[in-house]
């Protein structure tokens, strides 16, 4: 609570209201005299005019703030429309194609990079289990363990094994090349990318109906049949 309350005493708002609580106040006595009197105060008096000026700088200075952030969210929104506008004359001009043909490179290079990274942590974990194979055969008998017998066969595999991922790794260890796409190259991809599962999901909504509707028209046939036997 003393946090909150001295997180209001220190805002703009709060002053302002400080300011109309030692604001002069009239009082009018039951004999007509008018008596001037100040309300309690913590701080120096504002007048009205002080109070007004104040206010006044506190609503110009949200209305600046509020026009910066319009201004940039509009930027924003401006660079997002040019980017898809671009991205459309690619397809209007012909470059699905070759658009395609960038991006399934970029897969490619990604799965490339992904199977040496697999080899290498493959290899690692081979290494680690063979090492801890051995340490175990090497460990006094345990009563009750079963295949401690296998452990230097097992340890042996896990070593070959490891040697043939590190091996992969290093035929593989140069990365595979592969076009870059601009901004509006990758929004113009996602746009065939999704226009591409939508003719999928179509196909596969037709063919399901047609399918539907064969194996309505067998069982009508078969009910048909059976009531005219």
């Amino acid at each position: 609570q003393q946090l909150v309350q001295s997180h209001l005493q220190d805002s703009p708002w709060y002053s302002a209201r400080s300011a109309m609580d030692n604001v002069p106040v009239s009082h009018e006595h039951p004999s007509g005299e008018v008596d001037d009197t100040v309300a309690p105060a913590t701080g120096d008096c504002m007048d009205f005019a002080a109070l007004q000026a104040r206010a006044r700088a506190i609503l110009q200075s949200t209305a600046q703030e509020v026009r910066r952030h319009y201004d940039s969210i509009r930027e924003l929104v401006d660079r997002r429309l040019s980017t898809l506008q671009a991205g459309k004359r690619l397809l209007d001009s012909g470059g699905e194609q070759a658009l395609l043909a960038k991006q399934a490179s970029l897969d490619a290079a990604a799965a490339d990079d992904g199977l040496v990274q697999g080899a290498r942590s493959a290899r690692a974990s081979f290494e680690h289990a063979a090492e801890l194979l051995r340490a175990a055969q090497a460990a006094p008998p345990v009563e009750g363990l079963v295949g401690k017998e296998d452990f230097g066969r097992l340890a042996e595999m896990f070593e070959t094994r490891a040697k043939v991922y590190q091996h992969v790794a290093d035929l593989l260890s140069e990365p595979t090349a592969a076009p870059a796409l601009s901004p509006a190259e990758a929004d113009a991809v996602r746009w065939v990318e999704a226009r591409h599962e939508c003719e999928r999901a179509c196909a596969l909504t037709a063919e399901g109906c047609s399918n539907m509707a064969k194996s309505t028209a067998r069982n009508s046939r078969r009910v048909c049949d059976a009531a005219c036997a």
